[in-house]
Protein backbone atom coordinates (compact mmCIF):
# COMPACT_ATOMS: atom_id res chain seq x y z
CA UNK A 1 0.00 0.00 0.00
CA UNK A 2 1.25 3.22 -1.08
CA UNK A 3 1.71 6.07 1.62
CA UNK A 4 -1.22 8.72 1.07
CA UNK A 5 -4.11 6.08 -0.41
CA UNK A 6 -5.54 6.29 2.41
CA UNK A 7 -6.13 10.04 3.30
CA UNK A 8 -7.48 10.22 -0.46
CA UNK A 9 -9.53 6.98 0.52
CA UNK A 10 -11.38 9.10 3.43
CA UNK A 11 -11.26 12.09 2.10
CA UNK A 12 -13.64 10.72 -0.83
CA UNK A 13 -15.52 8.54 0.85
CA UNK A 14 -16.40 11.50 3.64
CA UNK A 15 -17.24 13.92 0.62
CA UNK A 16 -19.63 10.92 -0.87
CA UNK A 17 -21.50 11.02 2.61
CA UNK A 18 -21.38 15.22 2.67
CA UNK A 19 -23.03 14.75 -1.16
CA UNK A 20 -25.46 11.98 -0.52
CA UNK A 21 -26.80 13.89 2.97
CA UNK A 22 -26.86 16.87 1.51
CA UNK A 23 -29.19 15.34 -1.43
CA UNK A 24 -31.01 14.01 1.29
CA UNK A 25 -31.98 16.86 2.92
CA UNK A 26 -33.05 18.69 -0.03
CA UNK A 27 -36.02 16.32 -0.82
CA UNK A 28 -36.76 16.43 2.68
CA UNK A 29 -40.64 18.50 3.27
CA UNK A 30 -39.58 22.07 3.08
CA UNK A 31 -43.06 22.81 5.89
CA UNK A 32 -40.19 23.84 8.62
CA UNK A 33 -37.24 26.31 7.20
CA UNK A 34 -34.96 25.06 10.57
CA UNK A 35 -34.49 21.39 9.43
CA UNK A 36 -36.42 20.09 12.30
CA UNK A 37 -39.92 18.05 12.71
CA UNK A 38 -42.37 20.26 14.54
CA UNK A 39 -44.38 17.24 14.99
CA UNK A 40 -44.15 15.11 18.06
CA UNK A 41 -45.56 11.97 19.59
CA UNK A 42 -45.14 9.53 22.51
CA UNK A 43 -42.09 8.10 22.62
CA UNK A 44 -41.83 4.05 21.96
CA UNK A 45 -38.95 1.48 22.88
CA UNK A 46 -37.65 1.17 19.16
CA UNK A 47 -37.93 4.86 18.61
CA UNK A 48 -35.36 5.24 21.99
CA UNK A 49 -32.93 2.40 21.43
CA UNK A 50 -29.58 3.49 20.90
CA UNK A 51 -30.16 6.71 21.49
CA UNK A 52 -28.64 9.76 23.45
CA UNK A 53 -29.93 12.59 24.51
CA UNK A 54 -28.76 15.81 26.86
CA UNK A 55 -30.46 18.68 28.85
CA UNK A 56 -28.21 20.93 27.15
CA UNK A 57 -25.95 21.29 23.66
CA UNK A 58 -22.67 21.99 25.51
CA UNK A 59 -21.66 19.59 28.74
CA UNK A 60 -21.15 21.89 31.05
CA UNK A 61 -23.61 21.42 33.85
CA UNK A 62 -26.17 19.36 32.42
CA UNK A 63 -27.37 15.72 32.51
CA UNK A 64 -27.75 13.00 29.60
CA UNK A 65 -29.69 10.13 29.15
CA UNK A 66 -28.94 6.87 27.15
CA UNK A 67 -31.54 4.35 26.11
CA UNK A 68 -30.41 1.00 25.00
CA UNK A 69 -33.19 -1.89 25.24
CA UNK A 70 -35.22 -1.76 28.16
CA UNK A 71 -32.24 -0.13 30.16
CA UNK A 72 -31.61 3.57 30.87
CA UNK A 73 -28.03 4.96 31.66
CA UNK A 74 -26.88 8.80 32.41
CA UNK A 75 -26.89 11.10 34.45
CA UNK A 76 -24.29 14.50 35.00
CA UNK A 77 -22.37 14.48 38.52
CA UNK A 78 -23.74 11.33 39.36
CA UNK A 79 -23.72 8.40 37.16
CA UNK A 80 -27.53 6.05 37.40
CA UNK A 81 -29.41 3.29 35.65
CA UNK A 82 -31.70 0.65 35.64
CA UNK A 83 -34.41 -1.00 33.74
CA UNK A 84 -37.67 1.48 32.23
CA UNK A 85 -41.32 0.68 31.01
CA UNK A 86 -42.54 2.37 28.07
CA UNK A 87 -46.37 2.06 28.19
CA UNK A 88 -48.71 4.30 26.12
CA UNK A 89 -46.18 7.34 26.20
CA UNK A 90 -45.50 7.19 29.66
CA UNK A 91 -41.97 6.47 30.74
CA UNK A 92 -41.03 4.95 34.56
CA UNK A 93 -37.69 3.70 36.01
CA UNK A 94 -38.91 3.17 39.45
CA UNK A 95 -35.73 1.25 40.73
CA UNK A 96 -32.72 3.59 39.37
CA UNK A 97 -29.44 2.96 40.92
CA UNK A 98 -27.06 6.58 41.41
CA UNK A 99 -24.29 7.48 42.79
CA UNK A 100 -24.52 10.01 45.56
CA UNK A 101 -21.59 12.36 44.59
CA UNK A 102 -22.11 16.60 45.73
CA UNK A 103 -22.61 18.45 42.51
CA UNK A 104 -22.72 22.07 41.34
CA UNK A 105 -26.16 23.26 42.06
CA UNK A 106 -27.77 23.63 38.76
CA UNK A 107 -26.47 20.01 37.68
CA UNK A 108 -27.66 18.75 41.37
CA UNK A 109 -31.18 20.47 40.10
CA UNK A 110 -31.10 18.61 36.76
CA UNK A 111 -30.23 14.95 38.16
CA UNK A 112 -33.13 15.47 40.76
CA UNK A 113 -35.60 16.60 38.62
CA UNK A 114 -34.67 13.72 36.51
CA UNK A 115 -34.71 11.36 38.81
CA UNK A 116 -38.11 12.59 40.10
CA UNK A 117 -39.49 12.47 36.33
CA UNK A 118 -38.43 9.16 35.87
CA UNK A 119 -39.35 7.43 39.37
CA UNK A 120 -42.76 8.75 39.31
CA UNK A 121 -43.57 8.60 35.70
CA UNK A 122 -43.08 10.68 32.56
CA UNK A 123 -45.29 11.77 29.73
CA UNK A 124 -42.88 11.48 26.47
CA UNK A 125 -43.10 13.78 23.89
CA UNK A 126 -40.57 12.79 20.55
CA UNK A 127 -39.68 14.79 17.80
CA UNK A 128 -36.53 14.02 15.38
CA UNK A 129 -34.26 15.28 18.12
CA UNK A 130 -35.67 15.83 20.88
CA UNK A 131 -37.65 14.68 24.06
CA UNK A 132 -39.28 16.13 26.76
CA UNK A 133 -40.30 14.31 29.89
CA UNK A 134 -43.11 15.82 31.65
CA UNK A 135 -45.54 14.94 35.19
CA UNK A 136 -48.73 15.95 35.88
CA UNK A 137 -47.24 18.55 39.07
CA UNK A 138 -45.79 20.56 36.42
CA UNK A 139 -42.14 19.25 36.13
CA UNK A 140 -40.37 19.01 33.02
CA UNK A 141 -37.35 18.34 31.78
CA UNK A 142 -36.07 19.60 27.63
CA UNK A 143 -33.59 17.06 25.98
CA UNK A 144 -31.94 17.21 23.05
CA UNK A 145 -30.03 14.20 21.18
CA UNK A 146 -26.26 13.79 20.87
CA UNK A 147 -24.88 12.51 18.17
CA UNK A 148 -21.26 10.76 18.02
CA UNK A 149 -19.08 13.20 15.77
Amino acid sequence: MKFGTIPLKIALLTFAMVVSVSGLAACGDSSSNDGSSSESSPATYSSLDGRTFSSSKTADESVTVTFKGRQIGGGGCNSMGGKFTLEDGLLTAPALFSTQMMCPPKQAELENTLTQLLSNGATTELTDDELTLSDDSGGSLKLFETRSK
